[in-house]
């Protein structure tokens, strides 16, 4: 059995051993020893200790509302040679997309904060924010990534358990990635021909198996993330109109030449494994002069694991305010 104490004097811990393991006998600690904690052996029949459970970290996080406003009138309708419907339906399409993009990059990169004013304006923290808030990992490639820097991130991600399922980045760091690796490419038998090659993957030693490279243009250049990539995403109900708050419509007060409209959302998200997850930073030195880019960009998203909706996460409920 070891004790430890802390020696205020030097901030530091000395361990001191009680007793040998087992029927083992007793011995020192050397200094900067490396120590490896074994189950305890219990008397059969009997038990010694009561059980204690792991400590869990604490993963808080806060609500935030996003709005976009629409605004159609008969004139701009005609003006179009539209019909109203069918310009207000064009309006909320957009709308939608914009909205869905600015919760998708808050995903990435939102910061906490709860304003104590008047407003109550409330901002939710992101995969980037848990990551460091819980300790995971975060490397500063120093605008030269490689593939022992990213085998190295994903070892240290196997030794405290994770299990990552794929590598987050955009297409520019993706472009560079193929450029780096461009000597190493395990090209498969094809019948067909065409110029170029694709990267789709990375072969990984450490856990035998492939990881595939997810293409998000949420993300910031020289940025990639490693892990699950699918917060647990919590969307708020509205307590008077029984209806999630995700892409919710509500109707302002309008009259018989103009229509307005809100669209709304209210939700926060969990990332449940981003102590053993990790963010690799300054991949390459993102200078558009010095890494032309030509691609078809590929928006996958986070692959949000929204609980309180179904399989088309854009509502049709027209809410009348």
């Amino acid at each position: 059995m070891v004790t430890a104490k802390a020696d205020p004097a030097d901030n530091k811990v000395a361990l001191t051993v009680v007793r040998g393991w087992a029927s083992t006998t007793a011995a020192a600690i050397s200094a900067n020893a490396v120590i490896k904690i074994l189950g305890k052996a219990e008397s059969e029949f009997k038990i010694t200790e009561d059980y204690k459970a792991f400590g869990k970290a604490e993963c808080t996080n806060v609500v935030q509302t996003f709005t976009k406003s629409i605004y159609v009138s008969k004139d701009a309708a005609e003006f179009e040679q539209k019909a109203t419907e069918d310009l207000l339906r064009d309006e909320r399409e957009a709308k939608f997309d914009e909205q869905l993009l600015e919760i998708n990059k808050t995903l990435y990169y939102g910061a906490q904060y709860n304003d104590p004013g008047d407003d109550k304006r409330r901002t939710m923290g992101g995969w980037k924010e848990a990551i460091n808030k819980a300790g995971g990992f975060v490397l500063d490639a120093e605008g030269a990534i490689t593939e022992d820097k990213i085998e190295n991130v994903l070892l240290a991600i196997k030794q405290r358990g994770g299990n990552p399922e794929a590598i987050f980045m955009n297409a520019a760091t993706k472009n560079y990635l193929r450029r780096v690796f461009k000597n190493k490419y395990v090209v498969e038998d094809r019948r067909d021909q065409g110029a170029g090659t694709r990267l789709t993957y990375f072969t990984s030693d450490v856990f035998g198996k492939d990881f595939e490279f997810v293409i998000d243009e949420s993300i910031e250049n020289g940025d990639i993330f490693i892990g699950e990539g699918r917060p647990i995403v919590h969307v708020l109900n509205d307590p008077e109109f029984k209806v999630d708050v995700l892409f919710a419509d509500y109707r302002e007060n309008t009259n018989s030449q103009v229509i307005q409209e809100t669209i709304k959302s209210e939700l926060t998200a969990e990332f449940r494994q981003a102590s053993k997850e990790a963010l690799i930073t300054n991949a390459y030195n993102a200078n558009p002069a010095a890494i032309p880019v030509a691609v078809e960009l590929v928006n996958e998203g986070i692959n949000a694991n929204i609980t309180n909706d179904d399989e088309h996460p854009v509502p049709t409920t027209e809410i009348q305010g």
